[in-house]
C-alpha cells in the first residue's frame, strides 16, 4: 500500500467516525435528540362523581414524560405512525386532589369500580379505568400531552407526522386507539350495576364465571381446558389496606385470551369498552377494555381457576399490571361487558 492511499483510507475512517459521532450526538439519550413542539391546548375540566367539579389549572402541575411507539388500528387495518416523546400532565396529578363522591358510595365505598369518561369538544369519548391511574405499578403513564418530540431513527432519518393539538396519550397501550385530540372533559363515573353485597363470607369461592353483555349471556367458563394464553406471574402480593399477602407464583390464562372467545374486540370497543368483574360476595372492579386487550407492556390480567390467598377461593382475577392487590377479585362469578353510551 503506498503512502497516499494510506492517508486516503485514514481520512475516510476519520470522516466515518465523525459522522457516526454526529449521529450519536453529544449524549446517550436516544429519546431526547429532537426539540419538543408545543401543542395547541383547550380548557380542561373535571366533572362527575366528585365533590367539587371544576376547571383544572395544568400549569400548576409537574410536567411528566412518556415515550411511545405509536401505531394505529381502525377499519383499514393496523399501521405504524412513528415513535414519540410526549410531555404533559398526568391524570394521576390532575385527579389526585379531587374528593370522590360516588353515587353508590354508601353501598360500595371502595373506588375500584370507578372509571373516567374522557371527551373532546366534539363529544368523542374514550374510557380509562380508575385503577390504571391510581393502582398501576408505574404511575404517570397516562398524560394530557402538551408537547411532543419525534424519536428519529439515525439511519432512515424518517420524521413521523407531528400532531398539532394536545392529546390524551396512554403510554402502555399497544395501539393508540385512545389517543384523543384536545381533551376537554374528564367525567368520573362509577359502574351502574346492582350486585348484592354479602359481607363477612367465611370463604369466597365460585364454581363458574358467567359473561354477560347487558342482559344477554355470552357464555360461561367452568374450566380453563382448551383456552390458550397460559401464563405465570411471580408476585409480592401487597394491598393498599392490609399490606403484605405473601409471595406467590400465580398461574392461569391471560384474561384477554379467555374473553376473546366471547367478545368482538373492535377498535371502538377497545377505546370505549369496559368490564365489570364481580365476586360472589359483591366485590367488584372496573377494567378498561384497553388495559385488558390492548397492552403494549407485556403485563397481563390473569384468570386463575385456583384461589389467591387466605380465605380467597377459586376463580380469581390477578391484576399483574397493578402495584396494589385491590383489583384482585377472588370468587369471581360474573363479568359484565359494557361500553360508553353516546352522549345526548
Amino acid at each position: 500500500m503506498n503512502r497516499s492511499l494510506g492517508w486516503l483510507i485514514a481520512l475516510l475512517l476519520i470522516s466515518s467516525i465523525a459522522v457516526a459521532h454526529q449521529e450519536q450526538g453529544a449524549h446517550n439519550d436516544f429519546f431526547s435528540r429532537e426539540k419538543p413542539v408545543e401543542l395547541k391546548q383547550s380548557a380542561l375540566s373535571v366533572e362527575g362523581e366528585i365533590a367539587t367539579p371544576g376547571p383544572v389549572e395544568l400549569t400548576k402541575l409537574p410536567l411528566r414524560s412518556v415515550t411511545v411507539r405509536q401505531a394505529g388500528w381502525d377499519k383499514y387495518g393496523k399501521r405504524f405512525t412513528g415513535a414519540y416523546r410526549y410531555e404533559g400532565y398526568s391524570l394521576f396529578d390532575i385527579l389526585k386532589d379531587f374528593k370522590i363522591n360516588k353515587n353508590n358510595g354508601k353501598e360500595f365505598p371502595p373506588p375500584t369500580d370507578l372509571f373516567l369518561e374522557i371527551r373532546d369538544q366534539a363529544g368523542h369519548a374514550v374510557l380509562v379505568s380508575w385503577g390504571e391511574i391510581f393502582y398501576a405499578r408505574i404511575p404517570h403513564r397516562i398524560l394530557v400531552a402538551t408537547r411532543v418530540a419525534p424519536i428519529v431513527p439515525s439511519k432512515s432519518r424518517r420524521i413521523p407526522p407531528i400532531p398539532e393539538n394536545s392529546m390524551l396519550v396512554c403510554g402502555d397501550d399497544l395501539f393508540a386507539v385512545r389517543n384523543l385530540s384536545l381533551p376537554s372533559r374528564i367525567i368520573v363515573r362509577s359502574a351502574r350495576v346492582t350486585i348484592p353485597i354479602r359481607r363477612h363470607m367465611p370463604f369466597v369461592v365460585s364454581q363458574r364465571i358467567r359473561i354477560f353483555k347487558k342482559d344477554t349471556l355470552l357464555g360461561e367458563v367452568s374450566s380453563l381446558d382448551g383456552f390458550s394464553g397460559k401464563d405465570t406471574s411471580p408476585c409480592v402480593f401487597f394491598g393498599r389496606g392490609r399490606g403484605f399477602h405473601g409471595f406467590h407464583d400465580f398461574s392461569g390464562r391471560r384474561l384477554s385470551s379467555v374473553l376473546d372467545r366471547f367478545i368482538n374486540t373492535s377498535p371502538e370497543f377497545v377505546a370505549t369498552g369496559f368490564l365489570i368483574v364481580s365476586s360472589v360476595d359483591g366485590y367488584r372492579v372496573v377494567l378498561s377494555a384497553a388495559e385488558v386487550f390492548n397492552r403494549g407492556d407485556g403485563n397481563e390480567f390473569l384468570l386463575l381457576s385456583t384461589g389467591l390467598c387466605e380465605e380467597k377461593g377459586r376463580w380469581a382475577i390477578y391484576p399483574a399490571p397493578d402495584f396494589f392487590s385491590d383489583r384482585a377479585v377472588s370468587g369471581t362469578n360474573v363479568i359484565r361487558v359494557q361500553q360508553l353510551e353516546t352522549e345526548s
